[in-house]
């Protein structure tokens, strides 16, 4: 089922409706719609010590001001409008950004604004209320700073206890002494002022978990956003990690660098968006992606990671790809929704690249031993030395070159050329070999191993996600899912 992830809404910077992007998902024949309309567009620059005063914000559409019970339920009807097809409320999230430079400089720069996560499988209104993300409510906790801000308290009754006071003054007149008294009223009022101009900027005394004034705080935001979208039972994808992104707006800089290294450095999120339009080197063979995946092979990781596409379609500008450009394909036994979401937490998906009439699509992969086999996203015991791996594509145009690389472990193993459709069966010893490792050498790729495709003619590319091998014991479950059912294609 072709299906199309990330693709923006009127919730946020995208031009068309939920409706409408139906009708064009409808025509286009797409049966999976992944909507990630932006959580929360705000920006905010503030002067200390009156940084939620003085300051600008700028503040755009998004699912928190427009209302996410109304985006949920918008989706909803939609998806009741249109059997056929299968419509996702997800979001993309900025959790954090921060400044560099001082707008009197004529410096000032924003960093990290484009590091985001697609967010997949938020039901709740207030799950989405509560997002911990910098300038929504969810972005900010009650601590022992907080105590700090409560000294406009003190000022309010340091205000009170002088206008109460009266101050005693005597004055000499001829041989007598006048004694009077009068309130310190313009002291009051300066301290009544200030406690309220600072109770207004500390209200409700709350401190941010990650501010923009500080520098950069690396992955700790992002990792928080994950862990609660996790907590949540939903789903969390990093978006275009080695993309660059540099602008000029109003005469702030805004620059976001790849960050392919926070997909390492960050654990418990579902996947990430290997092909969009940009190089993408993270998916390339022996890239980031694979370094992640030895890890969950070592035992470094409780699980593995997953490639989708994204398609960051915004129907808005010019020379912008058409919406099935970049296309994410779930292998279901049926269309639903349930279907879908385990299709993405269990990595039977592949991500492809392709226009209409220059497209690929993978007909076979699987790996079999001893009788059993296992597809995408799904682990095989393998009894034997040896297992043989069945790979098929075919596309569009009929017999175009197309090239078919094997990829275990990081390294390219076997690359294979031919015109489609093309079909290839090889058998691979890598079991026979574990067995003859010394039991005390490095457990490098003792504990398992993986295999995955990619796939590439001119114009179009397909990338398999993996499927994981482990040699040894014939007495094991012969085949492990992560959850769910697994399929092969």
């Amino acid at each position: 089922y072709p299906g199309v992830i990330q693709v923006h809404t009127n919730y946020g910077s995208g031009r068309y409706s939920v409706e409408e992007l139906a009708e064009l998902a409808q025509r286009r024949g797409l049966k999976v719609l992944v909507l990630t309309s932006q959580v929360l567009q705000k920006a905010e620059y503030g002067f200390w010590p009156l940084a939620h005063l003085v300051g600008k914000s700028i503040e755009r559409p998004s699912v928190l001001k427009l209302g996410p019970e109304r985006y949920l339920k918008g989706v909803e009807a939609v998806n009741a409008r249109y059997p056929d097809l299968v419509i996702l409320p997800g979001l993309e999230c900025n959790p954090f950004y921060y400044w560099t430079g001082s707008p009197f400089s004529h410096n000032l720069v924003n960093h990290a604004w484009q590091r985001q996560l697609l967010l997949v499988g938020l039901k709740q209104p207030e799950d989405i209320e509560r997002l911990p993300v910098l300038g929504n409510r969810g972005g900010y906790r009650y601590s022992w700073k907080s105590v700090s801000l409560l000294w406009p308290l003190a000022g309010f009754l340091m205000s009170w206890w002088l206008w109460r006071r009266r101050k005693i003054q005597k004055v000499r007149v001829g041989q007598f002494v006048v004694s009077g008294s009068r309130r310190q009223i313009g002291l009051a009022i300066i301290a009544f002022l200030v406690s309220l101009v600072g109770f207004l900027n500390n209200y409700p005394f709350t401190t941010p978990c990650f501010d923009q004034y500080h520098g950069d705080q690396g992955v700790a935001p992002f990792q928080q956003v994950i862990d609660y979208t996790e907590s949540k039972g939903a789903m969390a994808f990093w978006a275009q990690p080695d993309a660059h992104y540099s602008t000029q707006v109003n005469g702030v800089a805004l620059i976001t660098k790849s960050y392919p290294q926070f997909l390492a450095e960050s654990d418990g999120y579902t996947g990430f968006t290997a092909l969009y339009s940009d190089n993408t080197p993270s998916s390339d063979p022996g890239g980031m992606w694979d370094k992640i995946l030895i890890q969950y092979c070592q035992g470094e990781r409780e699980r593995p990671v997953w490639a989708i596409a994204g398609a960051s379609y915004h129907g808005t500008e010019r020379g912008e790809q058409p919406i099935d450009t970049y296309q994410t394909i779930f292998l279901l036994p049926s269309l639903d929704q349930a279907e879908v979401l385990s299709a993405l937490r269990t990595g039977r998906v592949y991500p492809t690249i392709g226009w209409r009439g220059n497209r690929l699509r993978l007909t076979e992969f699987r790996i079999s031993s001893a009788g059993r086999s296992a597809g995408m996203g799904e682990t095989l015991q393998a009894s034997e030395p040896s297992v043989v791996v069945h790979m098929g594509v075919e596309g569009t145009p009929l017999d175009a070159p197309v090239s078919i690389k094997v990829v275990r472990q990081g390294e390219v193993i076997k690359e294979f050329t031919g015109r489609t459709p093309l079909e290839v069966t090889f058998s691979d010893q890598y079991c026979g070999q574990v067995e003859h490792l010394e039991a005390d050498s490095p457990i490098d790729m003792r504990k398992m191993v993986y295999y995955r495709l990619d796939i590439r003619r001119r114009g179009a590319r397909i990338l398999s996600n993996p499927i994981f091998i482990r040699c040894g014991d014939p007495k094991a479950s012969a085949t492990v899912k992560f959850s769910g059912s697994g399929s092969n294609i």
